[in-house]
């Protein structure tokens, strides 16, 4: 008789425990997104994400084709605003983790928030830092020179001539 009594006791205060208190609100977890919601989300991303990719697109190019510091500096905003936008987005995006979705919504989502091979930093200062150098870093390969191996200065005949040695250096550009 005992053995019962006690299972009956740890029943109660069990019960007890996680029945609401009278007077107290429960906490409630937020709702699922609706799906039209979700769509709706990813379609403005999407439509601001297009618009940034094609400036930072036409500022890389110019940048590409003609070095100058102005140009880098373009690039290098245009890139900072694009990828500040995908990490933004991409968080925003996280509310939408637990609703059921389509698919090709899902994979969208998904897509959003593999974007970014390496995340701007979350100061804006940082972001601008890291960009700047990114591009600047691309336009050092174009501006580049390259230089032969010394070889003798001579009278071209390739006899050897016995002049002094030179390098040939030209500019990659």
């Amino acid at each position: 008789m005992q053995m019962p009594l006690r299972r009956f006791t740890l029943l109660a205060g069990v019960i007890a425990i996680l029945a609401p208190v009278p007077g107290v609100t429960q906490p409630r977890s937020a709702p699922a997104p609706a799906l039209a919601e979700a769509r709706q989300f990813m379609q403005r991303a999407e439509r601001e994400l297009n618009a940034l990719s094609i400036k930072a697109s036409q500022a890389q190019w110019v940048a590409d084709n003609f070095i100058t510091d102005d140009t880098e500096a373009l690039s290098a905003d245009a890139t900072k605003n694009l990828s500040v936008a995908v990490q933004r987005l991409a968080i925003a995006s996280k509310r939408f983790d637990g609703a059921t979705l389509p698919a090709d919504l899902r994979r969208r989502f998904t897509l959003l928030k593999l974007a970014l091979a390496a995340p701007p930093p979350g100061n804006e200062a940082e972001a601008t830092e890291l960009t700047t150098i990114s591009a600047s870093l691309q336009s050092d390969y174009g501006k580049g020179t390259y230089c032969r191996p010394a070889t003798k200065a001579g009278n071209g005949s390739g006899g050897g001539g016995g002049g002094a040695r030179r390098n040939v250096c030209r500019s990659t550009i």
